[in-house]
């Protein structure tokens, strides 16, 4: 888990994925925010990835891979925020390169009202917010150098 800095407008967390993490990231979820407590909803602001896999490109790379921040386990929870386009060449390329998922994109929300996991709100409370890559298998190849660091400036809100 990365280190929590708290700002006059939430608090933005940092976590560096190693080369392991990034290869089973389909298949294992990272907690990038830790669960908030009882009552406690998160509302991410903005997620910034920067993958640095210059040492060796990554393999077995779905062309519609999305990758999503997601409470608690996807398969059970809620996606909050979704890569609506490919990006399968963010993985397969070599170098540093930095994405980012500026909005939240609630599952059947309305006009901007907060839906979490179909139209009730409590299925995000106090449930971490989770790095998943929907990708169909775990990636291969990658180097033991590389690195996913991936910060995301967030809210806190009571809710119950």
């Amino acid at each position: 888990m990365g280190k929590i800095t708290r700002t006059n407008f939430g608090f933005i967390t940092t976590v560096t994925l190693t080369n392991a993490q990034i290869l089973t990231s389909p298949t294992s979820y990272v907690t990038i925010v830790p669960a908030p407590g009882p009552g406690k909803l998160l509302v991410p602001i903005m997620t910034v990835l920067r993958l640095d896999n210059t040492a060796g490109a990554y393999g077995a790379v779905d062309a519609d891979l999305t990758m999503l921040l997601v409470y608690g386990d996807w398969d059970n929870d809620a996606s909050v925020y979704t890569d609506p386009t490919s990006t399968d060449n963010f993985f397969t390329g070599t170098g540093i390169s930095t994405y980012a998922l500026p909005k939240a994109a609630f599952p059947n929300g309305v006009n901007g009202t907060l839906q979490v996991g179909g139209a009730d709100p409590v299925a995000g409370i106090n449930l971490p917010l989770k790095l998943a890559i929907d990708n169909s298998v775990d990636l291969t190849g990658g180097d033991p150098a590389n690195t996913l660091l991936v910060s995301v400036s967030c809210l806190s809100i009571v809710v119950a």
